[in-house]
């Protein structure tokens, strides 16, 4: 079974684009306080989605080309603590 990639590329593309954004816009004089926590909001969603897409890419892998029992073996296979420690 050939692992999926297009999600977990997509979320670590739009994770880079909005870093990107903050770099530029913080930069920009004139923003308030308010929009500058907008878009570190917004930087903050897309590596939360970012890192759950990793975790449970890393958790496929493990059952995939480790042991489709793998987690079983795991304390809290739906933690992505114990997924990453087994991986």
């Amino acid at each position: 079974m050939i692992l999926e990639l297009e999600s977990l590329i997509s979320e670590l593309s739009a994770l880079e684009k909005s870093i990107l954004t903050w770099d530029k816009l913080s930069q920009i004089p004139g923003l308030t306080s308010g929009d500058l926590q907008t878009i570190k909001s917004g930087v903050i969603h897309n590596f939360e989605v970012a890192y759950e897409q990793c975790w449970k890419f890393m958790k496929r892998w493990l059952e995939i080309n480790v042991s489709p029992d793998i987690a079983d073996g795991v304390p809290d296979a739906n933690s992505s603590e114990s997924v990453l420690k087994t991986a």
